[in-house]
């Protein structure tokens, strides 16, 4: 079982969040929301969410698997932290949270309660 390390509830005015290490500079413009929720990278990762318009956003971070784990997974893969440091935050940064202490990165997934507007997220860490 996972500990939760974050909870934020926030309007995402844009639709979509980084999660990123702390000093990337991937802006993943070829990154076509009408085709694909998600875009992933080396060091981040830029998924789309439900816009403020329609409501806020819950956030967990987990290190490990969530305690009651929601639905869809949007993302499986790895996130590589050169700084040891992961920032998820959305394009204005009207929101923005910094976990540090976190070594090098490694696996993650996104867990979603809906895959196409997401209105809860879970981001579970496993390294």
């Amino acid at each position: 079982m996972g500990e939760r390390i974050r909870t934020l509830t926030a309007p995402v005015e844009h639709g979509c969040v980084f999660l990123r290490d702390a000093e990337s500079k991937e802006t993943h413009e070829s990154w076509d929301p009408e085709s694909s929720r998600v875009n992933g990278s080396n060091d981040s990762v830029l998924f789309a969410v439900q816009p403020s318009v329609d409501g806020e956003v819950e956030f967990e971070i987990w290190t490990g698997q969530p305690e009651r784990p929601l639905a869809d997974v949007l993302y499986e893969g790895s996130i590589a932290l050169a700084h040891g440091r992961i920032v998820m935050h959305d394009p204005n940064d009207d929101f923005r949270i910094e976990i540090p202490g976190l070594g090098y990165g490694g696996p993650i997934s996104i867990l979603v309660d809906d895959v196409i507007f997401p209105k809860r997220v879970q981001i579970a860490l496993r390294f």
